[in-house]
């Protein structure tokens, strides 16, 4: 297996970055950010990222970090099984000539 170059992410900073979003950007520092047009559409988009981080403070950072292993976990799992059943199959449909 090559390694990834993945970066590793600070999940307790990428939470906190977060807050500060929520509690210390307010409307037109989030369009001069963005780069939006003062619009219904800005301000919607505004308030949904509002809804959202407030949404994912419902769990603390540590149960965040736990979910996140897992879901690892699970996908390196679904992606192991997913080798063999093809290693079975080729072995499979492999015939001598």
């Amino acid at each position: 297996m090559q390694p990834t170059n993945k970066p590793s992410v600070n999940w307790q900073e990428f939470f906190e970055t977060l807050g500060a979003i929520y509690w210390h950007i307010d409307y037109y520092q989030f369009l001069q950010l963005t780069g939006l047009d003062e619009s219904d559409y800005a301000l919607n988009k505004f308030k949904t990222i509002q809804a959202a981080i407030k949404g994912l403070s419902c769990l603390d950072n540590y149960s965040w970090q736990r979910l996140i292993q897992g879901i690892e976990g699970i996908k390196n799992e679904k992606i192991a099984r997913s080798r063999e059943r093809l290693s079975q199959t080729n072995g499979q449909n492999t015939t001598a000539d």
